[in-house]
């Protein structure tokens, strides 16, 4: 649940006001990883109670993370074809706020300033 991380994760975490995604999976090795449906995301800082939601990874699922340079194309599509990655992107650019679905072709930033998830890279549908 994004919103378990907002409001849990504190290791040098700020909420809605950013954070580390290392700092982010460092919490999940500790801890139940909740549903969305049992901690919705609401946009805004809120109090920790994930003690009380439905585990969607159980407290010691979440085993190790890997880092891959920023500059290592072969690296990350090579993590992506394992596993779902976080990759930071600089989500002010026109084609993320444009953004509606499907494949993401935009250019890069350079001043990163959000998290998202990558499940694969290629083409859809083809």
């Amino acid at each position: 649940s994004e919103q378990q991380l907002v409001d849990c994760s504190k290791n040098g975490n700020m909420g809605c006001n950013g954070g580390a995604m290392d700092s982010a999976f460092e919490y999940e090795e500790g801890t139940v990883v909740c549903t969305e449906d049992s901690y919705p995301y609401k946009a805004k800082d809120g109090v920790c109670h994930a003690a009380g939601c439905t585990a969607g990874i159980p407290k010691g699922g979440v085993v190790g993370f890997k880092d891959v340079a920023g500059d290592d194309e072969e690296a990350l599509m090579d993590a992506v074809a394992q596993q779902p990655v976080s990759v930071a992107i600089e989500a002010d650019q026109m084609a993320f706020q444009l953004y509606k679905g499907g494949v993401m072709n935009g250019t890069c930033g350079t001043k990163l300033d959000h998290g998202v998830v990558a499940v694969g890279d290629g083409v859809q549908d083809g």
